[in-house]
């Protein structure tokens, strides 16, 4: 209902203008509260939000505590790998030296070798030949001491052909040259003894005792002063004085006294 210009003067007026105002006041109040209600709603939704950012804040500081000590391990790790390292780098060039000083030994003791060898193959050489000459001279020896047994005459008569030989018996005295040795032969093994005996039973003793088995060699001159002739059984069966025969060797002397008796 529509009053006129100076209606709003009168109660009626007065009273729908104040309902009027009421109502408008009403909307606003409606739209402020639901503006308010709708602010709260984000005051809420943004506090859950910070409250997210905060724990999802409080994550990643410790995710990067984490990372830090994880950072601040490897970092201790590098630094003992890389000491490490060195210490790897020191031992290689510790065994390159090393090795390097085996080689040289190696072949330090290669060129030892090789000069030992040489020296050894000349040593063995030497030997071998000194080894046959001594072999050939022991057989020529025992070869003249066999020709010597077969062309011995024994019998108990001085020798024909020396008229200075005689007879030995066991009372028989060498005095006459008190400086020479004895060469004896017993079972067919040529010994020499380095005293002079006086009768043919200390020869045969001394003979047996020391020199049975042995064939001596001497390089030096030999006087030979008597000469026994036993049996296999140890019996003399011949004694001869031959006087001083001087020989390089005994293969000479044995030919000296081979050619006395033939």
């Amino acid at each position: 209902m529509k009053t006129g210009g100076d209606d709003w003067k009168t109660p009626l007026g007065v009273y729908e203008r104040a309902i009027a105002e009421l109502a408008s006041t009403r909307q606003e109040l409606q739209a402020e509260l639901k503006n308010l209600k709708e602010l709260e709603s984000w005051k809420a939704n943004l506090r859950s939000e910070i409250q997210s950012a905060k724990s999802d804040l409080q994550a990643i500081k410790s995710e990067q505590q984490t990372f830090q000590t994880k950072l601040e391990n490897t970092k201790k790790e590098l630094s003992a790998t890389q000491i490490e390292l060195q210490k790897v780098k020191a031992e290689l060039e510790s065994k390159k030296s090393q090795i390097t000083d085996i080689q040289t030994k190696i072949e330090t003791t290669n060129t030892l070798l090789k000069s030992f060898s040489s020296e050894a193959q000349k040593a063995v050489g030497f030997a071998i030949s000194e080894a046959k000459d001594a072999k050939n001279q022991a057989e020529n020896a025992l070869s003249q001491i066999a020709g010597l047994k077969n062309q011995q005459v024994v019998k108990d008569t001085p020798s024909k052909n020396k008229t200075e030989s005689t007879n030995f018996t066991s009372d028989y005295d060498s005095s006459s040259n008190p400086t020479g040795e004895v060469i004896m032969i017993l079972n067919g093994v040529l010994g020499m003894t380095a005293a002079h005996p006086r009768d043919f039973e200390k020869a045969r003793q001394i003979f047996v005792l020391k020199d049975r088995t042995s064939v001596r060699m001497w390089t030096n001159p030999v006087g030979v002063d008597h000469v026994f002739l036993a049996d296999v059984n140890g019996n003399m069966v011949y004694g001869g004085f031959v006087g001083w025969i001087h020989s390089q060797n005994l293969s000479r002397a044995l030919e000296d006294i081979r050619k006395y008796f033939t």
